[in-house]
């Protein structure tokens, strides 16, 4: 037996080996292979993830656009007349530092925050700019009341600041538990 190199003739191409026929299978299986996709659903539709808050607003004007970067979840709040209700709930759980930001429209912020409520089913709070730092806060009764009037059971850190360049609150830390939907209702003064 020879050590020559067998190889097919075809006539009008070039001679193929052994060899090189099995790169060509191999290649051909390589590309005919089905695609793995890392998320199925977002390329094969064109739908938004799912928002980490149901947001429900009380006035069509007004909206509510929810980021949530880390533990923190910022509220742009814009509400045309400064005053407004909305219930939040997280689709999963409360984000351990929830801060709101409240315009007129973009670029224009509140020029104060006269009054900010907060009222989830064992819990209000109470703030504005005048107690920034000093909330009072209440907790429900044993049927889910709010006794009023009542004296505070104490003052929360809600830190409330309003100016020319931007008005803003800030909760603190885990005020907000697991997937309860809390009430929020704004003024920005009262007239």
């Amino acid at each position: 037996m020879s050590n020559q190199r067998r190889s097919a003739r075809v006539p009008g191409f070039l001679p193929l080996t052994f060899t090189s026929a099995f790169s060509l299978v191999l290649l051909a299986t390589a590309c005919a292979r089905p695609r793995i996709a890392v998320n199925p659903a977002s390329e094969t539709s064109h739908t938004q993830p799912t928002p980490a808050f149901n947001i429900q607003l009380a006035k069509t004007t007004d909206t509510i656009t929810a980021t949530v970067e880390g533990d923190r979840a910022v509220f742009v709040v814009t509400s045309p007349s400064g005053i407004g209700q909305a219930t939040i709930a997280p689709n999963q759980t409360w984000s351990k530092t929830v801060v709101f930001q409240f315009q007129h429209e973009p670029g224009r912020p509140f020029g104060s925050l006269e009054s900010l409520r907060a009222t989830s089913s064992r819990l209000s709070v109470a703030g504005s700019v005048s107690t920034s730092g000093q909330a009072e806060f209440a907790f429900a009764d044993a049927k889910g009341a709010f006794p009023s009037p009542a004296p505070p059971a104490g003052f929360l850190n809600l830190v409330v600041q309003a100016g020319p360049d931007e008005a803003i609150a800030r909760f603190p830390d885990y005020v907000f538990a697991g997937r309860e939907s809390v009430a929020f209702e704004w003024v920005d003064f009262y007239r």
